[in-house]
């Protein structure tokens, strides 16, 4: 047995009264990937930023190849061969995709002199691997697919001896996830120790040899993948047996549609998009990325103008209108990109809570904090929102616990249709149940869901029917024993009719890992 590149041992860390690391170890070796995994708040990721020097921790021992180390900020972390890529993307938005590519080298200084074009080429060569990004582009214009590709491309151009994943499939297609995990398979052939944290159990299982699980703070155990299986690792992360997770489906709605598109076209890519959206249904909007499921959701919530088409509310025609109409009539969004529109990370869980509708917890003047609070406080025991109370800092909240600030925002408003975009983007699987189960309780009690997802799985498991768009496009339906990963990705890649019948492709992402 090797011995371990990196090892932690008895990290504890607190943020004021909330301790969010007690005593954990972890270690990984060369050539190895390592998983990481817990439920929202166990402290996965405030190990891994412990290690790339962001926090320094209150107590416990950092080794590397045997040698004790103190991190003393990110520049120390890849001094020493430790790379991050980031949960939350940290990038600058002013800038190039190749400018953020390179800014993160050790010899920056050498790529701040070189010629735009040279810099260009090179940054075009570390995306080659994952997926074609324009590098003479703006970060901030990209949508946030590609800036998750941006990110994993910056700390690939490191020279690491541990590289470190924070959910980096989150916003990618499962098209770009497979070629990551290629590049994954060829960096543990060359030795580099790699340490994984994802929510999506066949990535996992696909990709790691080791799997440690944290919870609450604290280590629970750690496991050989090849000797356990989803539902043990499940039952440690929540420490419970994790029983249904995806909700029974409804019967087919036979309901009139809630709200009715006939051949919307925007400026950008959609072209006569048509769809009706039941009450009490969830439907499902599939497609690569590119394919226009976002600007679809945000042209008929009035967050983009549309060129042409037809929206119907009721049986009464909507005209061309901004999103505070859309949300006055119950039509919601809940952004992919929480940290850039989803949330308001300065201000506090409860006054995101009620920022769509202050007229909910106002008195004639002002708002009032009592009924705002007790509002928050109805929405954190419904998504279970892990908080030390309702006036915390939502920037000081996990990933997943933000996600559920975003939707509990949404929810305050009662609304009768919503939009969820990437709902469970970077949240933990107890989480995910918890969500799932709550968008089947709103479909239940008449109010309609379009839910827009990447992760396949997800997108069969919840909705009712789905709609799959290909290049702006409708491509096609598929619903009952039609919902499968190859009709879904037959329609979604442009190649005509679903197929009949349903297909196991439960082994391509294990053939897309070597």
């Amino acid at each position: 047995m090797p011995d371990p590149v990196l090892s932690v041992r008895n990290i504890s860390k607190s943020f004021g009264t909330v301790r969010a690391l007690t005593d954990v170890r972890f270690d990984v070796r060369a050539g190895e990937v390592h998983a990481l995994m817990g439920e929202n708040g166990a402290g996965k990721s405030t190990l891994m930023n412990i290690l790339g020097g962001v926090f320094q921790p209150d107590r416990g021992e950092i080794l590397l190849k045997g040698q004790l180390q103190r991190i003393a900020g990110p520049a120390a972390a890849q001094a020493l061969g430790i790379g991050l890529v980031h949960q939350e993307i940290a990038l600058c938005p002013d800038m190039s995709v190749a400018e953020n590519i390179f800014m993160a080298e050790t010899n920056a200084s050498r790529a701040m002199w070189m010629k735009p074009a040279d810099l260009r080429q090179r940054a075009e060569a570390a995306l080659a691997e994952l997926h074609p990004v324009p590098a003479g582009e703006k970060v901030g214009d990209l949508p946030i697919a590609s800036q998750q590709i941006v990110e994993i491309a910056k700390a690939l151009t490191l020279k690491c001896d541990v590289l470190i994943f924070d959910e980096p499939t989150a916003a990618l297609s499962e098209t770009e996830s497979q070629s990551l995990f290629r590049i994954i398979a060829r960096l543990k052939a060359r030795g580099i120790a790699i340490i994984y944290i994802s929510h999506r159990m066949a990535e996992i299982f696909a990709l790691a040899d080791r799997i440690t699980v944290f919870r609450d703070g604290g280590y629970v155990d750690t496991l050989d993948a090849a000797n356990t299986d989803p539902e043990e690792v499940a039952a440690k992360m929540v420490g419970r047996p994790l029983l249904d997770l995806y909700p029974p489906r409804r019967e087919a709605s036979e309901a009139e549609p809630v709200l009715t598109v006939e051949n919307l076209s925007d400026n950008g890519c959609l072209r006569d998009v048509s769809l009706a959206i039941r009450p009490g249904e969830i439907l499902g909007l599939g497609g690569l990325i590119g394919s226009g499921r976002t600007e679809t959701a945000q042209a008929i919530c009035g967050l983009s103008k549309r060129r042409s088409g037809r929206i119907f509310h009721n049986g009464k025609e909507i005209s061309q209108a901004d999103y505070l109409s859309s949300i006055s009539q119950g039509i919601v969004y809940l952004s992919e990109d929480r940290k850039g529109s989803g949330i308001f990370l300065d201000l506090s869980i409860a006054q995101n809570i009620s920022a769509l509708d202050l007229r909910r917890v106002s008195g004639r003047l002002a708002v009032n904090r009592t009924a705002e609070a007790a509002q928050a406080e109805a929405m954190r025991d419904r998504l279970g929102i892990r908080c030390a109370d309702v006036h915390q800092s939502v920037g000081t909240l996990s990933g997943g616990n933000q996600q559920k600030v975003a939707l509990a925002k949404l929810l305050a408003v009662e609304p009768k249709v919503l939009f969820v975009d990437e709902p469970t983007r970077g949240v933990d699987i107890g989480a995910k149940a918890q969500i799932y189960a709550i968008l089947r309780s709103l479909a239940d009690q008449g109010s309609a869901i379009v839910m827009i997802s990447s992760e396949m799985t997800e997108l069969i498991g919840v909705s009712d029917r789905i709609v799959v768009l290909h290049e702006g496009r409708v491509a096609g339906e598929v619903s009952g024993e039609g919902m499968t990963e190859e009709n879904i990705m037959h329609l979604a890649s442009g190649l005509g009719s679903a197929r009949a019948g349903p297909v196991d492709h439960s082994q391509e992402i294990s053939s897309a890992s070597r």
